[in-house]
């Protein structure tokens, strides 16, 4: 990891939400909105073990979001219809950042091992 993280990182994060966002449309007849949820955490994972701190974050950020806009009814609105939901954000956002940080050190630690 370097001190500054290179614009593609983001470009990358990005992109990785509008994918999952993607997918998640593709899945969301057949699936409950909840299990879509794993859809955005596996993209969590994915940035992070890029290796890069700040947009896996935003990875984690977009996901909440676009998981609100494009799913959440009312739909392409953030506001929220059922309050329970707002739980929901809170959660999701939260374990996708565990992951993006357990990853992240996952990463660090396979190369400090490379590098001993």
């Amino acid at each position: 990891m370097t001190a500054e993280t290179p614009w593609s990182e983001y470009a990358i994060a990005l992109a990785a939400a509008a994918v999952c966002t993607g997918v998640c449309r593709l899945l969301s007849p057949h699936l409950e909105l909840t299990n879509l949820i794993m859809v955005y955490l596996v993209g969590a994972l994915l940035v992070a073990a890029r290796g890069h701190r700040i947009p896996a974050a935003l990875f984690s950020v977009l996901a909440v979001l676009c998981f609100d806009f494009f799913f959440v009814p009312p739909r392409f609105s953030f506001s929220v219809s059922d309050s329970q939901y707002l739980l929901t954000f809170v959660v999701m956002l939260a374990v996708s950042l565990v992951i993006s940080g357990l990853t992240l050190r996952l990463h660090a630690q396979a190369e400090s091992a490379r590098r001993d």
